[in-house]
Protein backbone atom coordinates (compact mmCIF):
# COMPACT_ATOMS: atom_id res chain seq x y z
CA UNK A 1 0.00 0.00 0.00
CA UNK A 2 1.10 3.82 -0.88
CA UNK A 3 0.03 6.63 0.77
CA UNK A 4 0.48 9.70 2.19
CA UNK A 5 -0.47 12.05 4.91
CA UNK A 6 0.26 14.86 3.08
CA UNK A 7 3.72 15.34 4.30
CA UNK A 8 4.75 12.19 4.60
CA UNK A 9 5.12 9.05 2.04
CA UNK A 10 4.85 5.47 3.48
CA UNK A 11 5.06 2.07 2.07
CA UNK A 12 3.63 -0.96 3.55
CA UNK A 13 4.15 -4.26 2.18
CA UNK A 14 3.35 -7.62 3.49
CA UNK A 15 5.65 -10.63 2.23
CA UNK A 16 4.30 -13.87 0.79
CA UNK A 17 4.21 -16.35 3.72
CA UNK A 18 5.49 -14.49 6.12
CA UNK A 19 9.02 -13.82 4.92
CA UNK A 20 10.58 -11.95 1.69
CA UNK A 21 13.72 -10.66 0.20
CA UNK A 22 14.44 -6.71 0.55
CA UNK A 23 17.37 -5.02 -0.93
CA UNK A 24 17.76 -1.02 0.37
CA UNK A 25 19.86 1.50 -1.43
CA UNK A 26 21.29 4.09 -1.12
CA UNK A 27 23.25 5.48 -3.95
CA UNK A 28 25.72 3.19 -4.60
CA UNK A 29 25.83 1.68 -1.65
CA UNK A 30 23.45 -1.40 -0.81
CA UNK A 31 22.62 -0.53 3.17
CA UNK A 32 20.93 -3.77 3.16
CA UNK A 33 19.90 -7.13 1.54
CA UNK A 34 18.55 -10.50 2.89
CA UNK A 35 15.34 -11.53 4.17
CA UNK A 36 12.81 -9.63 6.44
CA UNK A 37 10.23 -11.20 8.29
CA UNK A 38 6.39 -10.21 8.65
CA UNK A 39 5.18 -6.62 7.48
CA UNK A 40 7.54 -3.88 5.82
CA UNK A 41 6.25 -0.35 6.48
CA UNK A 42 9.24 2.49 4.74
CA UNK A 43 8.20 6.08 5.97
CA UNK A 44 10.43 8.78 4.38
CA UNK A 45 9.12 12.86 4.76
CA UNK A 46 7.55 13.92 1.66
CA UNK A 47 9.08 17.40 1.55
CA UNK A 48 12.64 16.52 2.54
CA UNK A 49 12.90 13.98 -0.04
CA UNK A 50 11.86 16.63 -2.36
CA UNK A 51 8.74 14.62 -2.96
CA UNK A 52 6.06 17.49 -5.56
CA UNK A 53 3.27 18.47 -3.42
CA UNK A 54 1.07 17.22 -6.11
CA UNK A 55 2.27 13.51 -5.34
CA UNK A 56 2.26 13.75 -1.54
CA UNK A 57 -1.88 15.01 -2.51
CA UNK A 58 -2.88 12.64 -4.61
CA UNK A 59 -1.56 9.87 -2.21
CA UNK A 60 -3.36 11.61 0.42
CA UNK A 61 -6.77 10.41 -1.37
CA UNK A 62 -8.46 8.07 1.13
CA UNK A 63 -11.52 6.64 1.24
CA UNK A 64 -13.62 6.57 5.19
CA UNK A 65 -13.09 3.10 7.18
CA UNK A 66 -15.47 0.71 7.27
CA UNK A 67 -16.68 0.75 10.91
CA UNK A 68 -18.30 4.29 9.30
CA UNK A 69 -20.76 2.21 7.12
CA UNK A 70 -24.40 3.06 7.58
CA UNK A 71 -27.61 0.62 6.09
CA UNK A 72 -29.08 3.67 4.83
CA UNK A 73 -25.57 4.65 3.22
CA UNK A 74 -24.40 3.79 -0.64
CA UNK A 75 -20.81 5.38 -0.67
CA UNK A 76 -17.45 4.02 -1.33
CA UNK A 77 -15.63 3.03 1.73
CA UNK A 78 -11.81 2.05 2.45
CA UNK A 79 -11.70 -1.81 2.22
CA UNK A 80 -8.59 -3.81 2.89
CA UNK A 81 -8.08 -5.48 -0.61
CA UNK A 82 -8.38 -4.73 -4.44
CA UNK A 83 -8.02 -7.93 -6.70
CA UNK A 84 -6.60 -7.50 -10.00
CA UNK A 85 -5.25 -9.54 -13.03
CA UNK A 86 -2.84 -7.46 -15.88
CA UNK A 87 -2.49 -8.00 -19.63
CA UNK A 88 0.62 -7.24 -21.82
CA UNK A 89 -0.46 -7.28 -25.21
CA UNK A 90 3.24 -6.73 -26.45
CA UNK A 91 4.90 -10.03 -24.07
CA UNK A 92 6.62 -12.80 -25.46
CA UNK A 93 4.64 -15.54 -27.05
CA UNK A 94 2.55 -16.54 -29.27
CA UNK A 95 -0.53 -15.45 -27.64
CA UNK A 96 -0.68 -12.31 -24.47
CA UNK A 97 -1.83 -13.84 -21.43
CA UNK A 98 -3.39 -12.63 -18.32
CA UNK A 99 -1.04 -12.63 -14.93
CA UNK A 100 -2.52 -14.95 -12.42
CA UNK A 101 -5.10 -13.36 -10.20
CA UNK A 102 -3.98 -11.31 -6.78
CA UNK A 103 -5.26 -8.88 -3.85
CA UNK A 104 -3.26 -5.68 -2.91
CA UNK A 105 -3.96 -3.30 -0.24
CA UNK A 106 -5.50 -0.27 -0.23
CA UNK A 107 -7.26 1.25 -3.59
CA UNK A 108 -4.24 2.63 -5.17
CA UNK A 109 -2.77 1.20 -9.03
CA UNK A 110 -0.13 3.12 -10.23
CA UNK A 111 -0.65 4.01 -13.34
CA UNK A 112 1.19 6.17 -16.86
CA UNK A 113 -0.46 9.60 -17.25
CA UNK A 114 -0.55 8.37 -20.65
CA UNK A 115 -2.73 5.03 -19.78
CA UNK A 116 -5.39 4.79 -23.26
CA UNK A 117 -8.24 5.30 -20.33
CA UNK A 118 -7.19 8.87 -18.99
CA UNK A 119 -7.22 9.89 -22.99
CA UNK A 120 -9.27 7.78 -25.20
CA UNK A 121 -11.92 6.58 -22.68
CA UNK A 122 -10.95 3.01 -23.34
CA UNK A 123 -12.43 1.58 -20.00
CA UNK A 124 -15.47 -0.26 -19.07
CA UNK A 125 -16.79 -1.89 -16.03
CA UNK A 126 -19.62 -3.35 -14.00
CA UNK A 127 -21.70 -3.43 -10.53
CA UNK A 128 -22.54 -6.03 -8.71
CA UNK A 129 -23.77 -7.33 -5.45
CA UNK A 130 -22.55 -10.32 -2.84
CA UNK A 131 -25.11 -10.82 0.03
CA UNK A 132 -24.08 -12.52 3.37
CA UNK A 133 -26.67 -14.82 4.75
CA UNK A 134 -26.23 -16.49 8.13
CA UNK A 135 -27.98 -19.85 8.71
CA UNK A 136 -29.16 -21.98 11.47
CA UNK A 137 -25.68 -23.38 12.46
CA UNK A 138 -24.57 -20.14 12.39
CA UNK A 139 -22.38 -20.66 9.02
CA UNK A 140 -22.53 -17.58 6.93
CA UNK A 141 -23.12 -18.22 2.89
CA UNK A 142 -21.69 -16.16 0.12
CA UNK A 143 -24.28 -15.18 -2.38
CA UNK A 144 -23.55 -13.97 -5.39
CA UNK A 145 -26.48 -12.59 -7.55
CA UNK A 146 -26.49 -13.17 -11.15
CA UNK A 147 -22.70 -12.56 -11.81
CA UNK A 148 -22.29 -14.61 -15.08
CA UNK A 149 -25.21 -12.04 -16.49
CA UNK A 150 -22.64 -8.83 -15.02
CA UNK A 151 -19.52 -11.18 -16.89
CA UNK A 152 -21.25 -11.63 -20.21
CA UNK A 153 -21.96 -7.98 -20.20
CA UNK A 154 -18.70 -7.02 -19.38
CA UNK A 155 -17.19 -8.71 -22.40
CA UNK A 156 -19.52 -7.40 -24.51
CA UNK A 157 -18.63 -3.77 -23.04
CA UNK A 158 -15.27 -4.78 -23.91
CA UNK A 159 -15.61 -5.50 -27.35
CA UNK A 160 -17.42 -2.64 -28.24
CA UNK A 161 -14.59 -0.40 -26.19
CA UNK A 162 -12.03 -1.94 -28.37
CA UNK A 163 -10.38 -4.00 -25.26
CA UNK A 164 -8.74 -6.84 -27.59
CA UNK A 165 -9.92 -9.56 -25.04
CA UNK A 166 -10.79 -11.95 -27.89
CA UNK A 167 -7.43 -11.83 -28.68
CA UNK A 168 -5.93 -12.92 -25.00
CA UNK A 169 -5.06 -15.84 -23.12
CA UNK A 170 -6.37 -16.78 -19.35
CA UNK A 171 -5.50 -20.17 -17.50
CA UNK A 172 -3.79 -21.96 -20.77
CA UNK A 173 -6.89 -20.77 -22.95
CA UNK A 174 -8.19 -18.01 -25.33
CA UNK A 175 -10.70 -16.33 -24.03
CA UNK A 176 -14.05 -16.49 -25.87
CA UNK A 177 -17.20 -15.03 -23.60
CA UNK A 178 -17.63 -18.33 -21.68
CA UNK A 179 -14.22 -18.74 -20.87
CA UNK A 180 -14.27 -14.59 -19.74
CA UNK A 181 -17.16 -15.58 -17.71
CA UNK A 182 -15.13 -18.44 -15.54
CA UNK A 183 -12.39 -15.18 -15.39
CA UNK A 184 -14.37 -13.10 -13.76
CA UNK A 185 -16.35 -15.58 -11.38
CA UNK A 186 -12.60 -16.48 -9.88
CA UNK A 187 -11.91 -12.95 -9.86
CA UNK A 188 -15.08 -11.70 -7.71
CA UNK A 189 -14.96 -14.89 -5.74
CA UNK A 190 -11.59 -14.52 -4.58
CA UNK A 191 -11.93 -10.21 -4.20
CA UNK A 192 -15.11 -10.94 -1.74
CA UNK A 193 -13.38 -13.92 -0.35
CA UNK A 194 -10.26 -11.60 0.74
CA UNK A 195 -12.14 -8.62 2.26
CA UNK A 196 -14.57 -10.60 3.78
CA UNK A 197 -11.87 -12.70 5.86
CA UNK A 198 -10.13 -9.30 6.82
CA UNK A 199 -12.47 -8.24 9.31
CA UNK A 200 -15.47 -6.92 6.50
CA UNK A 201 -18.34 -8.29 8.40
CA UNK A 202 -17.85 -7.57 12.09
CA UNK A 203 -19.63 -4.35 13.56
CA UNK A 204 -23.16 -3.03 11.14
CA UNK A 205 -22.05 -4.90 8.60
CA UNK A 206 -22.70 -8.43 9.56
CA UNK A 207 -23.95 -11.43 7.81
CA UNK A 208 -28.24 -11.09 7.25
CA UNK A 209 -30.03 -13.63 9.72
CA UNK A 210 -33.18 -14.31 7.57
CA UNK A 211 -34.75 -15.72 10.53
CA UNK A 212 -34.48 -12.12 12.41
CA UNK A 213 -38.03 -10.94 13.25
CA UNK A 214 -36.54 -7.04 12.92
CA UNK A 215 -35.41 -7.86 9.66
CA UNK A 216 -37.71 -5.59 7.15
CA UNK A 217 -38.11 -7.19 3.68
CA UNK A 218 -39.46 -3.62 2.00
CA UNK A 219 -35.94 -2.49 2.74
CA UNK A 220 -33.14 -2.87 0.58
CA UNK A 221 -31.02 -5.36 2.25
CA UNK A 222 -27.25 -4.63 3.44
CA UNK A 223 -24.80 -6.38 0.57
CA UNK A 224 -21.37 -6.35 -0.58
CA UNK A 225 -21.76 -3.87 -4.11
CA UNK A 226 -18.31 -5.33 -6.53
CA UNK A 227 -17.55 -2.84 -9.11
CA UNK A 228 -15.40 -4.96 -11.40
CA UNK A 229 -14.03 -2.56 -13.80
CA UNK A 230 -11.56 -3.19 -16.93
CA UNK A 231 -9.27 -0.44 -18.40
CA UNK A 232 -6.56 0.63 -20.29
CA UNK A 233 -3.26 1.13 -18.40
CA UNK A 234 -0.93 1.00 -21.24
CA UNK A 235 0.89 3.85 -22.73
CA UNK A 236 -0.86 5.94 -25.83
CA UNK A 237 -0.38 8.64 -28.05
CA UNK A 238 -2.42 8.92 -30.45
CA UNK A 239 -6.02 7.32 -30.89
CA UNK A 240 -5.09 3.75 -30.93
CA UNK A 241 -5.99 0.69 -28.32
CA UNK A 242 -3.31 0.81 -25.87
CA UNK A 243 -1.36 -2.40 -25.34
CA UNK A 244 -1.56 -3.10 -21.67
CA UNK A 245 -4.60 -3.35 -20.07
CA UNK A 246 -5.68 -3.81 -15.98
CA UNK A 247 -8.80 -5.81 -14.58
CA UNK A 248 -9.80 -4.86 -10.73
CA UNK A 249 -11.99 -5.77 -8.62
CA UNK A 250 -13.08 -3.11 -5.65
CA UNK A 251 -15.46 -4.18 -3.18
CA UNK A 252 -17.49 -2.07 -0.45
CA UNK A 253 -20.10 -2.56 1.95
CA UNK A 254 -23.49 -0.64 0.65
CA UNK A 255 -26.82 -0.13 2.22
CA UNK A 256 -29.80 1.70 0.60
CA UNK A 257 -28.93 3.85 -2.61
CA UNK A 258 -32.16 5.55 -2.70
CA UNK A 259 -35.51 5.23 -3.53
CA UNK A 260 -38.60 7.52 -3.60
CA UNK A 261 -37.62 9.21 -6.20
CA UNK A 262 -38.61 12.56 -7.85
CA UNK A 263 -37.52 12.47 -11.35
CA UNK A 264 -36.74 15.66 -13.25
CA UNK A 265 -37.58 15.64 -17.10
CA UNK A 266 -34.49 16.27 -19.27
CA UNK A 267 -35.56 17.61 -23.06
CA UNK A 268 -32.84 18.99 -24.34
CA UNK A 269 -29.47 17.12 -23.46
CA UNK A 270 -28.98 13.30 -24.32
CA UNK A 271 -27.26 10.68 -22.17
CA UNK A 272 -26.84 8.50 -25.57
CA UNK A 273 -26.98 8.65 -29.17
CA UNK A 274 -28.33 6.50 -31.74
CA UNK A 275 -25.36 4.37 -33.07
CA UNK A 276 -23.22 4.82 -29.64
CA UNK A 277 -22.35 3.45 -26.65
CA UNK A 278 -25.62 3.43 -24.64
CA UNK A 279 -26.11 -0.63 -24.54
CA UNK A 280 -22.38 -1.35 -23.34
CA UNK A 281 -21.25 -0.39 -19.17
CA UNK A 282 -18.81 2.03 -20.39
CA UNK A 283 -17.42 4.84 -18.29
CA UNK A 284 -17.33 7.61 -20.86
CA UNK A 285 -21.40 7.21 -20.81
CA UNK A 286 -22.08 8.46 -17.46
CA UNK A 287 -19.29 11.97 -18.10
CA UNK A 288 -21.73 13.29 -20.21
CA UNK A 289 -24.63 13.18 -17.09
CA UNK A 290 -22.27 14.68 -14.45
CA UNK A 291 -22.85 18.25 -15.10
CA UNK A 292 -26.99 17.84 -14.34
CA UNK A 293 -25.41 15.58 -11.40
CA UNK A 294 -23.55 18.10 -9.72
CA UNK A 295 -26.85 20.96 -10.36
CA UNK A 296 -28.58 17.87 -8.74
CA UNK A 297 -26.83 18.19 -5.68
CA UNK A 298 -26.62 21.92 -5.55
CA UNK A 299 -30.11 22.01 -5.55
CA UNK A 300 -30.33 19.80 -3.04
CA UNK A 301 -27.97 21.53 -1.11
CA UNK A 302 -29.48 24.53 -1.00
CA UNK A 303 -33.13 23.71 0.25
CA UNK A 304 -34.02 24.38 3.53
CA UNK A 305 -36.89 23.06 5.80
CA UNK A 306 -39.16 25.37 4.34
CA UNK A 307 -38.68 24.07 0.73
CA UNK A 308 -41.15 22.81 -0.95
CA UNK A 309 -40.43 19.52 -2.01
CA UNK A 310 -41.57 20.01 -5.80
CA UNK A 311 -38.45 22.09 -5.86
CA UNK A 312 -36.18 18.77 -4.81
CA UNK A 313 -35.37 16.42 -7.20
CA UNK A 314 -33.13 13.17 -6.90
CA UNK A 315 -32.41 11.77 -10.73
CA UNK A 316 -32.85 12.77 -14.15
CA UNK A 317 -35.36 10.98 -16.82
CA UNK A 318 -33.91 11.03 -20.18
CA UNK A 319 -35.77 11.40 -23.13
CA UNK A 320 -35.02 10.80 -27.05
CA UNK A 321 -35.20 13.59 -29.57
CA UNK A 322 -38.52 12.12 -30.20
CA UNK A 323 -40.26 12.52 -26.34
CA UNK A 324 -39.72 8.64 -25.69
CA UNK A 325 -38.40 8.23 -21.81
CA UNK A 326 -35.50 6.10 -22.14
CA UNK A 327 -33.57 5.60 -18.65
CA UNK A 328 -31.62 8.15 -15.57
CA UNK A 329 -27.83 8.41 -15.72
CA UNK A 330 -27.79 4.83 -13.87
CA UNK A 331 -31.16 2.95 -13.95
CA UNK A 332 -33.70 2.00 -16.10
CA UNK A 333 -37.24 2.86 -15.75
CA UNK A 334 -40.49 0.88 -15.43
CA UNK A 335 -44.12 2.04 -15.17
CA UNK A 336 -46.92 -0.59 -14.02
CA UNK A 337 -50.55 0.28 -14.33
CA UNK A 338 -54.39 -1.36 -14.60
CA UNK A 339 -54.83 -1.73 -18.27
CA UNK A 340 -58.63 -2.86 -19.41
CA UNK A 341 -58.66 -4.92 -16.17
CA UNK A 342 -55.12 -6.77 -16.30
CA UNK A 343 -51.66 -5.34 -14.63
CA UNK A 344 -49.45 -4.53 -17.20
CA UNK A 345 -45.48 -3.55 -17.08
CA UNK A 346 -43.59 -1.89 -19.37
CA UNK A 347 -40.15 -0.49 -20.32
CA UNK A 348 -38.29 0.86 -23.06
CA UNK A 349 -36.57 -1.64 -25.30
CA UNK A 350 -32.74 -2.29 -24.84
CA UNK A 351 -30.82 -3.91 -26.93
CA UNK A 352 -31.70 -7.61 -25.13
CA UNK A 353 -35.05 -7.17 -26.86
CA UNK A 354 -34.04 -5.52 -30.05
CA UNK A 355 -30.40 -5.13 -31.73
CA UNK A 356 -30.88 -1.40 -32.66
CA UNK A 357 -32.24 -0.48 -29.60
CA UNK A 358 -28.50 0.80 -28.59
CA UNK A 359 -29.37 3.85 -26.25
CA UNK A 360 -30.74 2.21 -23.25
CA UNK A 361 -28.70 -0.56 -21.12
CA UNK A 362 -29.72 -3.60 -20.95
CA UNK A 363 -29.12 -3.81 -16.77
CA UNK A 364 -29.00 -6.85 -14.87
CA UNK A 365 -31.99 -5.66 -12.40
CA UNK A 366 -34.03 -5.00 -15.43
CA UNK A 367 -33.86 -8.46 -16.79
CA UNK A 368 -34.56 -10.03 -13.29
CA UNK A 369 -37.54 -7.74 -12.98
CA UNK A 370 -38.86 -8.53 -16.23
CA UNK A 371 -38.76 -12.68 -15.66
CA UNK A 372 -40.14 -12.00 -11.80
CA UNK A 373 -43.16 -10.04 -13.34
CA UNK A 374 -44.27 -12.65 -15.76
CA UNK A 375 -43.68 -16.08 -13.25
CA UNK A 376 -45.72 -13.23 -10.86
CA UNK A 377 -48.61 -13.38 -13.31
CA UNK A 378 -47.90 -9.82 -14.77
CA UNK A 379 -48.31 -9.16 -18.23
CA UNK A 380 -45.19 -7.71 -19.56
CA UNK A 381 -44.80 -5.06 -22.50
CA UNK A 382 -41.41 -4.10 -23.66
CA UNK A 383 -41.56 -0.72 -26.42
CA UNK A 384 -41.66 2.66 -26.26
CA UNK A 385 -43.33 4.92 -23.61
CA UNK A 386 -44.19 8.79 -24.51
CA UNK A 387 -43.38 10.92 -21.87
CA UNK A 388 -47.03 12.54 -22.79
CA UNK A 389 -48.34 9.13 -21.42
CA UNK A 390 -46.91 9.94 -17.91
CA UNK A 391 -47.71 13.73 -17.66
CA UNK A 392 -51.31 13.32 -19.18
CA UNK A 393 -52.63 11.18 -16.68
CA UNK A 394 -55.29 12.22 -14.71
CA UNK A 395 -55.17 12.31 -10.72
CA UNK A 396 -57.35 9.14 -10.65
CA UNK A 397 -55.59 7.36 -12.83
CA UNK A 398 -52.12 8.64 -11.79
CA UNK A 399 -52.91 7.18 -8.51
CA UNK A 400 -53.77 3.87 -10.01
CA UNK A 401 -49.85 3.55 -11.64
CA UNK A 402 -46.83 2.68 -10.02
CA UNK A 403 -43.30 4.05 -12.05
CA UNK A 404 -40.22 2.33 -10.61
CA UNK A 405 -36.41 2.16 -11.62
CA UNK A 406 -34.23 -0.87 -11.39
CA UNK A 407 -30.57 -0.65 -10.92
CA UNK A 408 -27.67 -3.05 -9.22
CA UNK A 409 -27.31 -0.45 -6.31
CA UNK A 410 -30.54 0.17 -5.47
CA UNK A 411 -32.68 -3.06 -6.85
CA UNK A 412 -36.51 -1.49 -7.51
CA UNK A 413 -36.76 2.25 -6.34
CA UNK A 414 -40.24 3.70 -6.21
CA UNK A 415 -40.81 6.90 -7.73
CA UNK A 416 -43.21 9.45 -6.76
CA UNK A 417 -43.01 12.47 -9.05
CA UNK A 418 -41.88 13.59 -12.28
CA UNK A 419 -41.01 17.38 -12.76
CA UNK A 420 -40.92 19.02 -16.06
CA UNK A 421 -41.10 22.40 -16.99
CA UNK A 422 -43.94 22.07 -19.70
CA UNK A 423 -46.44 20.15 -17.28
CA UNK A 424 -47.55 19.76 -13.64
CA UNK A 425 -45.12 18.36 -11.53
CA UNK A 426 -47.55 15.42 -9.56
CA UNK A 427 -47.29 12.91 -11.33
CA UNK A 428 -48.16 9.63 -8.13
CA UNK A 429 -47.45 8.26 -5.20
CA UNK A 430 -46.42 4.97 -4.07
CA UNK A 431 -44.01 4.85 -1.11
CA UNK A 432 -44.55 6.36 1.91
CA UNK A 433 -42.17 9.36 1.83
CA UNK A 434 -42.54 10.95 5.05
CA UNK A 435 -38.57 11.47 5.84
CA UNK A 436 -37.27 13.98 7.24
CA UNK A 437 -34.03 13.63 5.60
CA UNK A 438 -36.05 14.56 2.48
CA UNK A 439 -37.97 17.43 3.96
CA UNK A 440 -40.74 16.94 2.27
CA UNK A 441 -44.22 15.27 4.05
CA UNK A 442 -46.22 13.45 1.63
CA UNK A 443 -49.06 10.56 3.18
CA UNK A 444 -48.34 7.20 0.90
CA UNK A 445 -51.69 5.99 -1.11
CA UNK A 446 -52.98 2.76 0.04
CA UNK A 447 -52.25 -0.30 -1.89
CA UNK A 448 -55.27 -2.57 -1.86
CA UNK A 449 -54.80 -6.07 -3.41
CA UNK A 450 -54.62 -6.39 -6.61
CA UNK A 451 -53.15 -2.47 -7.56
CA UNK A 452 -50.50 -1.70 -9.47
CA UNK A 453 -49.35 -0.29 -5.77
CA UNK A 454 -49.18 -3.49 -4.34
CA UNK A 455 -47.64 -5.40 -7.37
CA UNK A 456 -45.14 -2.91 -7.18
CA UNK A 457 -43.98 -3.15 -3.70
CA UNK A 458 -44.28 -7.08 -4.05
CA UNK A 459 -41.97 -7.11 -7.40
CA UNK A 460 -39.33 -5.39 -5.21
CA UNK A 461 -39.92 -7.33 -1.83
CA UNK A 462 -39.82 -10.92 -4.33
CA UNK A 463 -36.63 -9.91 -5.77
CA UNK A 464 -34.76 -9.14 -2.18
CA UNK A 465 -35.95 -12.80 -0.87
CA UNK A 466 -34.61 -14.15 -4.26
CA UNK A 467 -31.53 -12.56 -3.29
CA UNK A 468 -31.11 -13.83 0.32
CA UNK A 469 -32.43 -17.10 -0.55
CA UNK A 470 -35.53 -17.07 1.27
CA UNK A 471 -36.97 -20.13 0.15
CA UNK A 472 -40.00 -20.41 3.69
CA UNK A 473 -40.61 -16.92 3.44
CA UNK A 474 -41.20 -16.87 -0.84
CA UNK A 475 -43.91 -19.64 -0.76
CA UNK A 476 -46.05 -17.65 2.74
CA UNK A 477 -45.69 -14.65 0.38
CA UNK A 478 -46.93 -15.89 -3.15
CA UNK A 479 -48.20 -19.50 -2.25
CA UNK A 480 -49.20 -20.12 -6.17
CA UNK A 481 -46.10 -18.75 -7.50
CA UNK A 482 -42.98 -19.43 -5.30
CA UNK A 483 -42.10 -22.87 -6.69
CA UNK A 484 -42.14 -21.54 -10.17
CA UNK A 485 -39.68 -18.66 -9.21
CA UNK A 486 -37.59 -21.01 -7.09
CA UNK A 487 -37.31 -23.75 -9.83
CA UNK A 488 -36.41 -21.01 -12.58
CA UNK A 489 -33.84 -19.53 -9.81
CA UNK A 490 -32.23 -22.52 -10.26
CA UNK A 491 -32.57 -23.38 -13.92
CA UNK A 492 -31.35 -19.84 -14.47
CA UNK A 493 -28.45 -20.61 -12.26
CA UNK A 494 -29.03 -16.62 -10.83
CA UNK A 495 -27.37 -17.38 -7.70
CA UNK A 496 -23.47 -18.67 -7.47
CA UNK A 497 -23.60 -19.70 -3.38
CA UNK A 498 -20.80 -20.88 -1.09
CA UNK A 499 -20.00 -21.11 2.11
CA UNK A 500 -17.14 -18.80 3.88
Amino acid sequence: MLKSDGTNVTVDLSPVDGEGQVRLTAGGRVLYEGPAEGPLQLEVDGRSWGVPAAVLELLSQTLPPISSYSPNSFAPLATPFVTLSSLNMLAGGTTPRWTPQGSISGQTLPISVLAGSLHYAQSVFEGAKTFFVRGGDGAVEVRMFRPRKNARRLWRSALHMGVPIQRSEWNGALLTEDRFTDFYLEMTREAVVANANSGLLEGSFAPIDRRDPGHSWDATPRALYLRPILFATGPVLGVKPASHYTFAVYTTPAGRYRSDLVLRVERERARAHPGGTGAVKASCNYAPTLTMMSDLVANRARATAETPWKQIYDDILFLSREGLVEEMGGANFFLLGEESGRLVLRTPPSTQDHADADTILPGVTRDTVLQLAELLGLSVEVGSIPISRLLELSVDEARKTAVFTTGTAAGVAPVIALLDRQASPEFAIWDDVNDPARRRSLTADPAPPGSALAAGRLLRTVLFRVQLGDEAGLRQLVPDRAEAILDHVREQNWVESFPL
